[in-house]
C-alpha cells in the first residue's frame, strides 16, 4: 500500500470517495472559510487547521523530533475561531499545502519495513500512517457537509 498515493489522492487527485481537498476547498472564500454552519458544528477553517495538526505526529517525529506526540487536550487541536481569522484563510491553506509537500516526501523516504517499526508502544507506524488518511477522509466529508450548509 502506498501512503503517499493516498495522501496525494485525498489532497488533490481522484480519490474513489469523490472529490479531494483541493476540490472542496477552490472556491471558498474568506468569508465562508470562518462562517459556522450553525451552532456546534465547526467551520471550515477549523476543520483544516484541525486537519494539519493530526498530521504533526508523521512530520516532526520523521524529522527528528522522536518524542513529539499529539494531544486531544492542546490549544493547538482545534485552536479559536478568532486565532484562525487572524492567521488569515490564505496562510492556513499554505499551512496545509506545507504539511502535504512535508508529508509526501517524508513517507516516500521511508523504506517498507520501517511501517512494522513501533511509533509508541503498542502503536506502528502502520496503524499511525492509516489512522491519519483515515483521520483526513473523515474531516473531507465533514467540510463537505459544512459547505453546503453554509451555502444553502
Amino acid at each position: 500500500m502506498s501512503y503517499t498515493r493516498n495522501f496525494k489522492e485525498v489532497y488533490d487527485g481522484d480519490p474513489w470517495l469523490g472529490e479531494s481537498y483541493m476540490g472542496k476547498l477552490e472556491d471558498v472564500t474568506d468569508k465562508e472559510a470562518f462562517t459556522p454552519a450553525m451552532e456546534g458544528v465547526h467551520t471550515i477553517a477549523e476543520l483544516v487547521a484541525h486537519v494539519i495538526y493530526w498530521r504533526s505526529p508523521i512530520i516532526k517525529r520523521l524529522k527528528g523530533e522522536k518524542d513529539w506526540v499529539g494531544k486531544m487536550d492542546s490549544p493547538d487541536n482545534w485552536p479559536t475561531l478568532e486565532q484562525l481569522k487572524s492567521k488569515g484563510w490564505k496562510k492556513l491553506l499554505a499551512e496545509f499545502d506545507e504539511t502535504q509537500k512535508q508529508l509526501t516526501s517524508l513517507l516516500t523516504s521511508v523504506k517498507p519495513e520501517f511501517y512494522k517499526e513501533e511509533y509508541k508502544p503498542g502503536v506502528s507506524w502502520d496503524q499511525l500512517v492509516e489512522g491519519v488518511v483515515q483521520h483526513d477522509i473523515y474531516h473531507l466529508g465533514q467540510l463537505a457537509l459544512v459547505k453546503k450548509m453554509i451555502r444553502l
